[in-house]
C-alpha cells in the first residue's frame, strides 16, 4: 500500500480538535483550505488522507510552538471516544493490562497505519511493538500521539498517567526540519548527514557526517531511531485505585460530602467572584502596559524612518477590507490589524546605515534585514494577547512560491493573514516615495501585483485586492 493512498480515522483529528477548543484556540487555523469542515473531522465515523491529517498536525506544532504537543493530545484522551456503551463496560470491568491486550484489534477503529505486536503484558506493565504498513514511515507525531494514549489508559480509571519509557522511536531518515530545525539525509556509502536548513540556505553551513547506518538501515540519535521499521514502547502503571472502588465512592459516599461542601463553596463564591474581577482588571492592565512598551519602540522605529508609521496605517486598512471581502472572523481579522501595527518592529534592531540605505544593499546587509521578521515576531512572542500576531509577523515575507524567508514557507504553509499583509504591505511599498526609490503609480503597482499573482502572493488574495483596490 502506498502512503499517498492511506487513509487515517478522524477520531485522532477529533481529539486534535477537542484539544484546541479546551485551550481556548481557533481551530479554523488548523482545517483551513483542506477541503473538510469541521463536522466532517469530528465525526469518528469518517476517514481523510493521511496527508490531511499530517497537514493538521504540522499546523498543530506551528500554534503552540510545541514539537511534542501530540503526545499532549494523546495525554488528553482519557476516554475511548464515542464506543458509548461499550466505554462503561471496559471502565466497569476492564483494565489497561484487558484493553492492552485487545489493542491490536481496537488499532483498525483509528487507523490503517500500523500493526501492534504485544510482545508481554500482565498487571502493572507492558511492552509494545508498533509496526508501520508497506508505503509508510511513521514519524515523531505518530510516536508522541501513540505515548500520549497508552500514557493516558490508567487516568480512565482515577489513577496518575502511565509511565512510558521509548526504547526505539522510528521516523523518517529524509524527515525534514522535525528535530530543532535539523534533518538527516544518508549520502552514497551510508554515511548519515546532519543539515541546518536556515544556515545552509544563508551559506553559512555545510551539512557534517555524523555517523553510518547499521546493517538493518538504521541510525540512532538519542533515543530516536531514523529508518527503523517499528517503534517500541515499554509501559509501566499502577493499580493502587481500581474503578469498583471509585465507582461505590461516587455513589454513595460523594452524595453525603457534596451536601456538606455546598454550602461552604456557596460562601466562597462571593470572595473568588471579586478575586476573579480583581485578576481580570490587573490582566488589562498588564496588557496596556505591554502595549505601552511596544509603542514606544514602534516611537523608536518611526525616528529612524517617519515612513512607517503612515505605512503601518495604510497595510492594516488595506489588509482589513480583503480581510472582509475573504470573509475572515472577526477574531482572525483583528489579529491582522495587530500584527500589521507591528510587522515593522524588528527593524529597531536594524542599524540605521542600512535601513535608511539610498543605494543597493551589499549580500551581508540584505542577510541582516532578512532577520527584521524574527526580531520582531520573538519580540512580542512571550505576550500570551499577541502570540498569534506573532506567527504573522513572522511569515510577513514569505513567497506563495517558497522563494521568501526567513522560513522558505510557500502557499498553504503560510498563514492566509501573512498572505493577505504580505500584499498590503508590497502596495503601499509600491505607491509609496522612499529614500531609494520613486513611488509607482496606482496601475502600475496593480498590474505589477496581477504579474507576480501565483510567484510572490497567493492567487485567492490577488482576486479579492482587485475587488476593493478602487475603495484605498
Amino acid at each position: 500500500m502506498e502512503e499517498k493512498n492511506l487513509q487515517v480515522n478522524c477520531r485522532s483529528i477529533n481529539s486534535i480538535l477537542k484539544y484546541c477548543q479546551d485551550k481556548g484556540k481557533d481551530i479554523s487555523q488548523l482545517i483551513q483550505g483542506l477541503g473538510y469542515d469541521e463536522p466532517y473531522l469530528t465525526d469518528t465515523n469518517n476517514w481523510v488522507p493521511l496527508k490531511t491529517a499530517n497537514e493538521i498536525s504540522r499546523r498543530l506544532r506551528i500554534m503552540f510552538d510545541d514539537d511534542q504537543i501530540m503526545y499532549r493530545v494523546g495525554l488528553s484522551c482519557e476516554r475511548l471516544h464515542s464506543l458509548g456503551f461499550v466505554d462503561f463496560i471496559l471502565r466497569l470491568m476492564a483494565s489497561p493490562q484487558f484493553i492492552i491486550r485487545r489493542s491490536p484489534k481496537l488499532n483498525k477503529y483509528f487507523s490503517t497505519i500500523n500493526d501492534i505486536e504485544i510482545a508481554s503484558c500482565d498487571s502493572h506493565s507492558a511492552k509494545i511493538k508498533y509496526f508501520p504498513l508497506s508505503g509508510y514511515q511513521m514519524n515523531l507525531d505518530d510516536c508522541y500521539f501513540t505515548k500520549g494514549v497508552f500514557a493516558a489508559l490508567p487516568k480512565i480509571w482515577g489513577n496518575g498517567p502511565a509511565k512510558i519509557e521509548e526504547d526505539a522511536c522510528a521516523v523518517p531518515i529524509h524527515l525534514k526540519g522535525r528535530i530543532n530545525g535539523k534533518f538527516y539525509t544518508v549520502d552514497g556509502d551510508g554515511s548519515v548527514l546532519e543539515h541546518d536548513a536556515l544556515k545552509e540556505k544563508a551559506g553559512i553551513v555545510h551539512p557534517g557526517k555524523i555517523g553510518k547506518l547499521s546493517a538493518d538501515g538504521s541510525f540512532k540519535l538519542g533515543n530516536t531511531v531514523y529508518g527503523a521499521r517499528s517503534c517500541v514502547y515499554q509501559i509501566s502503571w499502577s493499580t493502587r485505585r481500581l474503578f469498583l472502588g471509585k465507582l461505590f465512592y461516587d455513589l454513595f459516599q460523594k452524595p453525603r460530602l457534596l451536601e456538606s461542601a455546598i454550602e461552604e463553596m456557596e460562601q466562597e463564591n462571593d470572595t473568588i467572584l471579586k478575586k476573579n474581577e480583581e485578576l481580570q482588571l490587573n490582566n488589562l492592565e498588564l496588557q496596556r502596559h505591554y502595549v505601552d512598551t511596544i509603542s514606544s519602540l514602534i516611537r523608536v522605529i518611526d525616528a529612524k524612518d517617519h515612513y512607517t508609521q503612515d505605512h503601518s496605517l495604510n497595510v492594516s486598512r488595506i489588509a482589513e477590507e480583503i480581510c472582509k471581502e475573504l470573509g475572515l472572523p472577526a477574531a482572525k481579522m483583528e489579529t491582522v490589524r495587530q500584527a500589521c501595527k507591528l510587522h515593522d518592529l524588528g527593524k529597531v534592531g536594524i542599524k540605521d546605515s542600512i535601513l535608511l540605505k539610498p543605494g543597493k544593499l551589499t549580500e551581508e546587509e540584505w542577510l541582516q534585514i532578512k532577520q527584521h521578521p524574527i526580531l520582531g515576531s520573538e519580540i512580542i512572542r512571550p505576550l500570551t494577547f499577541l502570540s498569534d500576531a506573532a506567527v504573522l509577523i513572522r511569515q510577513d515575507h514569505e513567497r506563495w512560491d517558497g522563494q521568501g524567508y526567513p522560513d522558505g514557507l510557500k502557499q498553504d504553509e503560510i498563514d492566509i493573514g501573512s498572505r493577505i499583509i504580505m500584499l498590503a504591505d508590497a502596495y503601499d511599498a509600491m505607491t509609496s516615495e522612499r529614500p531609494y526609490k520613486k513611488a509607482m503609480s496606482k496601475a502600475q503597482a496593480i498590474a505589477e501585483i496581477k504579474n507576480n499573482s501565483g510567484s510572490q502572493f497567493d492567487p485567492a488574495v490577488v482576486e479579492k485586492f482587485l475587488q476593493i483596490v478602487d475603495r484605498i
